[in-house]
């Protein structure tokens, strides 16, 4: 039998043991941001205009661009996810994962990418999704995306239309051992590039350490003595 325990205390011994696995959920901690709850209100048959969710495309921001959106879909409701440019409705089911490449391989925004959800019936029951957001590179600020951090302040709405409103607030983890681990190791990898993995280069005008001396090698065991001759003198010490 498995020992009942919650996610924050499975992470903890993934990432406490190390290994790829532990290499796994870092670079997800370091190339995204906190994942969301979305509700859409039938009430005010609540949805989502179409929209991209990387908009950088004359990538003259200097934040990361996003590369990917993963909506898990946690009811059943009306809501279907449109994807026009490529001529896909995804109906909603529980438990289904949607994920929307929204990134060219050059990280530039892919247009094709847009999606909307279909708003909501009157009477029906809202809709629920679990959002995140991973990006191109690792110097994305959580605090800024996720209102992540000391000075995350009041939760955050923004509105395209006055049935299109979405309320973030960072929802952080009860415990510290998983994100303290994480944190420190975003910090590790912000040298690299995108999908970069290794050590980090050394930095500019580094200057590495002579080389250890090499240990002498034991000096040759003498000869043997000669075998001595009859009526030959004593060899000489």
């Amino acid at each position: 039998m498995l020992k009942g325990e919650d996610k924050f205390e499975s992470t903890v011994k993934v990432v406490a043991g190390g290994g790829a696995n532990a290499s796994g959920f870092g670079d997800a901690y370091s190339l995204s941001a906190s994942p969301s709850v979305v509700r859409y209100r039938a009430a005010n048959s609540g949805g989502a205009s179409l929209h991209h969710a990387c908009t950088n495309f004359a990538r003259t921001a200097a934040a990361p661009n996003v590369a990917l959106v993963a909506l898990l879909q946690a009811s059943e409701v009306g809501g279907a996810t449109v994807l026009p440019a490529l001529g896909l409705t995804v109906p909603p089911k529980h438990g289904r994962l949607l994920l929307i490449d929204t990134s060219l391989s050059d990280g530039s925004c892919d247009p094709a990418a847009a999606y909307a959800t279909e708003p909501l019936p009157i009477g029906a029951a809202d809709a629920v999704f679990y959002k995140k957001r991973f990006y191109v590179d690792r110097s994305v600020s959580r605090e800024a995306t996720s209102s992540e951090g000391p000075s995350r302040a009041t939760p955050k709405v923004t509105c395209d239309s006055a049935k299109d409103c979405r309320r973030a607030e960072h929802m952080g983890a009860p415990k510290g051992e998983v994100v303290m681990p994480l944190r420190s190791f975003k910090n590790d990898k912000l040298c690299l590039p995108p999908a970069a993995v290794g050590p980090c280069p050394a930095p500019a005008g580094y200057t590495p350490p002579p080389p250890k001396a090499k240990p002498k090698p034991d000096p040759p065991p003498p000869p043997p003595p000669k075998a001595s001759v009859p009526g030959a003198p004593p060899p000489v010490a």
